[in-house]
């Protein structure tokens, strides 16, 4: 019986061993939207996220729609409501399907490097393949993972939110800065 139990045991710690985590209060997702009076700043102010450090790595970043916040109420408001559909889509989410770049740096959990995820972005109803430029840098903390993109909100069938007097530019830029821990 307690050859089993150590079995068992060393079974669960080696299949989350290679696992790291981060929400909103250690890290930030942040975005900038050009339009024709000034570029909408935004940040969101809830997340999850996950990677998976195993033969292919993997992940996960989920952000609660009606967290994303741009500093004017009732812009916020029209956004949940008009462009993201908040209430049938509460979240948007980012699918790390695997990665290329300095992999094996990655994988060894010490230094630094770059990296590329692949993976697919889900908003509203609509999926689409991307690919982000990341840089991560180990340390006592854990894993530091940052990167930016460009996602042309057009392409997942957002609604154009410009007004009369402010047209608003299709593309978003989007960046991160994460420390993820170790999870058990």
């Amino acid at each position: 019986m307690h050859l089993l139990v150590t079995i068992w045991l060393s079974l669960v710690s080696t299949a989350s061993a290679d696992r790291f985590t981060a929400d909103n209060t250690s890290g930030t997702i942040k975005f900038d939207l050009d339009s024709t009076l000034h570029v909408v700043p935004g940040d969101a102010t809830s997340f999850t996220t996950e990677l998976n450090l195993e033969e292919k790595v993997t992940g996960k970043l989920v952000v609660q729609a009606e967290s994303i916040k741009t500093g004017i109420g009732v812009r916020d408001q029209r956004m949940y409501s008009y462009c993201l559909d908040s209430k049938k889509y509460p979240t948007i989410v980012f699918e790390v399907r695997g990665i290329t770049g300095d992999v094996d740096g990655l994988k060894s959990q010490k230094g630094d490097g770059a990296v590329n995820l692949h993976g697919q972005l889900a908003i509203r109803s609509t999926t689409r393949d991307l690919v982000i430029p990341a840089t991560y840098a180990w340390s006592d903390d854990g894993l530091q993972l940052a990167g930016k993109s460009t996602v042309t909100w057009t392409d997942f069938g957002v609604p154009d939110p410009s007004i009369m007097i402010s047209k608003v530019q299709p593309a978003l830029d989007l960046r991160f800065d994460v420390t993820m821990k170790k999870s058990f």
